[in-house]
């Protein structure tokens, strides 16, 4: 039995608040409850009493003689903690929370929060919320919300606001889909986001899983991606992130207190494991039903069979922008297609049957499954046309073969499954209830009235079928173990104030963990200058060592491309004079003599500590082309080198790194595993609070370290 069966299949629940009134809360809820069918046993809580649909009020909580699975507490915020301490006395299992007024009103509201929820963990009681709009399991009858109309279907919905819910049950409605079971989470003051993920995902009746997300609790964005990988496997979850802006963060902050964290960690986060994460609540619903009812995608390749000129230009426009391909159909496609189609239809990709599906309902269908044979090879198809679906007689419509709309349009579902190829389609009437349409996606073939909407859900099919091919060749993440510490370095920088390791420490902190390092040497002074020089090999980079100088490049505290010991001793002497006219305050100990490495590729690795999921790696094109490109990525670490590379592949200058214009490639292996080796170092060294590797350069040989920088928290 799972911890939360008795949350969604409860046995019996007590509403604390319920009302004979049918203008309070108190009735809405019990009367939503009551006619969604439940067979448990209610027990409705009021000290005035009363009677409704047949069940006796209870005037106090205690008068339940036996222990309840599920309490809705629809109580004023200022109540609640003493109705949890008798709800946990006397032996209650789960409670939704309904009521605000708790942390997301801050201070005072915190407070009750904190004070409610101690009292639950007493008792071991489970809560959902406070400020939440409640739970649903529509198989089993049951719906503790405010809204009576939630259409039945596959999709599990993880909400953390209750009217984004009523918002995508419309939604659901229009595309005649539905729901499974529905959490709207509110606070998450107890269970928390990645619980519910879990629950759904070993769900049967759920099939694909959508969600609403402001914030993650601090401190198990870590829980949440190691769930959301693991589902992903099994099942699709598609997720729209609010709180991306900074306005949008404050308003999150107020409507559930939730930190919704840096917004492009979150979205590099949520690819890391396997996510879709979508920019429009428009699209969320439509892309949770197209990923039920279609195949998944595995190429680029796209046929568009149906009607209307100005139609196919657009839809091939939408089509190409998200990243697909209209290509040419085959001389041998289109002799077979001309057989269908009179003189002057245009025969092509997109195929036009100017109307004739009037005649011949089967032309979708046979003229889509043509294409689907073609030998370029055609990874999936969408339709357009529709224009007639909607006239006052369409259902007692007869086309030459006998076939009703609904009956023609629902063969090409029978094309889908017989080449498992997705197609989709794109209608003017997709927006309205019509009995043809509710036939053609009950066939599997998803209908929208939007040529973005359409190609944005043949997209979805596409990094769906991506997301599973990383998550199964995925090579293990070795969790490893945390190396023998240099304690020493951590208290000299937490002695420091500021934290700063120098680049010196750095590289021995590096080296001492079997990270690739170059040679290094510090001078003191100027007596061991040339001989460590020597030890090294011109040409050479001088750097100062300081804890107070952080980018030493800004004070000239940098000599690149010293060639021999005339310029050694002169960008020695220089450097030293300048620091002590312009720097007197800082603590200048000597300098860093390094390789200088010519050529290569630049690239830039930085490690950050994320409020939510952590340790985070950056990667992206480096030196000065970091604040100039703006090509970068994230990776929630620990992170195996398969997502390291991958990555890197995001990267605009990845290209570069393959080798453009004649050059050759690089060594990216190298690379890879200089930032995998990096990237463990957070295991060690939690206390690593930022620290920037830039530039690494990369070149046929080796990735080498030419800077670094690391700040302890």
């Amino acid at each position: 039995m799972h911890p939360l069966d008795t949350l969604f299949y409860p046995r019996s629940i007590a509403i604390l608040g319920a009302s004979t009134n049918p203008s309070r809360t108190g009735y809405e809820w019990f009367h939503t409850l009551h006619k969604a069918g439940y067979k448990g046993k209610i027990f409705p809580v009021n000290p005035k009493g009363g009677e409704l649909f047949g069940y006796p009020f209870y005037k106090s909580y205690e008068d339940i003689k036996e222990p309840v699975d599920l309490v809705i507490n629809l109580l004023s915020a200022a109540n609640t903690a003493q109705a949890m301490e008798t709800i946990g006395r006397c032996g209650a299992k789960n409670v939704v929370a309904f009521t605000s007024g708790f942390a997301e009103m801050g201070g005072p509201g915190k407070a009750l929060q904190d004070e409610m929820l101690a009292i639950a963990k007493q008792y071991n009681v489970r809560v959902v919320g406070p400020n939440c709009m409640g739970i649903a399991n529509l198989d089993y009858g049951l719906n503790c919300t405010s809204l009576e109309f939630y259409p039945k279907g596959p999709i599990g919905l993880i909400s953390q606001s209750g009217n984004v819910g009523i918002t995508v049950a419309y939604d659901a409605a229009k595309y005649d889909i539905g729901f499974s079971k529905l959490i709207f989470f509110g606070n998450q003051s107890d269970l928390s986001i990645h619980e519910f993920l879990e629950y759904f995902g070993q769900d049967e009746n759920t099939k694909v899983i959508a969600m609403y997300v402001e914030g993650i609790k601090s401190g198990l964005g870590k829980e949440f991606l190691d769930v959301a990988k693991k589902v992903s496997k099994i099942k699709p979850i598609v997720l729209i992130k609010g709180g991306k802006t900074p306005n949008a963060v404050r308003a999150a902050i107020s409507h559930t207190a939730s930190l919704a964290g840096e917004a492009s960690i979150f979205t590099e986060a949520l690819k890391q494991a396997g996510v879709l994460e979508v920019d429009n609540l428009e699209e969320l619903i439509p892309i949770a039903e197209t990923l039920y009812r279609c195949p998944l995608c595995d190429g680029e390749n796209i046929s568009l069979v149906g009607s209307g000129g100005g139609h196919s230009i657009l839809l091939t426009d939408a089509i190409e922008k998200h990243g697909f391909a209209v290509p040419p159909l085959t001389s041998t496609t289109i002799e077979a297609v001309k057989q269908f189609l009179p003189d002057y239809a245009p025969v092509a990709n997109p195929i036009d049957m100017t109307g004739e599906y009037l005649t011949n309902l089967r032309l979708f269908a046979d003229l889509t499954e043509i294409t689907l044979q073609d030998p370029i090879g055609f990874s999936g198809a969408v339709n357009y046309s529709g224009y007639d679906l909607m006239v006052e007689d369409n259902e007692a419509y007869r086309d030459t073969n006998n076939l009703s709309f609904a009956e023609g349009l629902s063969l090409v579902g029978d094309i889908q499954q017989k080449y498992e190829k997705p197609i989709v389609c794109y209608s003017p009437n997709a927006g309205e209830k019509n009995i043809n349409l509710t036939a053609q996606r009950n066939s599997g073939i998803p209908t929208y009235a939007s040529f973005d909407l359409a190609a944005t859900c043949l997209k979805a099919l596409r990094l769906r079928h991506e997301a599973l091919q990383k998550l199964s060749k995925e090579d293990c993440v070795e969790e490893p173990a945390a190396k023998k510490r240099l304690e020493d370095f951590i208290e000299l920088a937490k002695a420091r104030g500021h934290h700063n390791l120098t680049e010196s420490e750095v590289l021995h902190l590096l080296a001492s963990h079997e990270v690739p390092v170059p040679k290094w040497h510090v001078a003191f002074s100027e007596d061991t200058l040339e001989k460590m020089a020597s030890e090294i090999g011109y040409p050479l980079v001088m750097k100062v060592v300081s804890p107070n100088i952080i980018h030493k490049s800004d004070v000239g505290g940098v000599v690149v491309n010293i060639k021999d010991e005339n310029e050694l001793l002169f960008a020695y002497r220089t450097m030293i004079e300048s620091l002590k006219k312009n720097q007197r305050a800082a603590d200048v100990q000597g300098v860093l003599l390094t390789p200088f490495i010519g050529g290569g590729i630049e690239i830039i690795c930085g490690l950050l500590c994320d409020a939510t999921f952590g340790p985070v790696m950056m990667v992206g094109a480096g030196g000065v082309l970091t604040e100039v490109l703006d090509d970068t990525a994230f990776l929630i670490l620990p992170a195996s080198r398969q997502e390291i590379h991958a990555a890197l592949q995001s990267l605009k200058i990845y290209k570069v790194l393959e080798g453009v214009r004649g050059k050759r490639p690089v060594n990216i292996n190298a690379l890879v595993d200089l930032l995998y080796e990096i990237g463990h170092l957070t295991v060690t060294y939690p206390e690593i609070r930022e620290a920037d590797f830039n530039p690494i350069i990369v070149n046929e040989q080796a990735a080498t370290l030419a800077d670094a920088r690391m700040v302890m928290g």
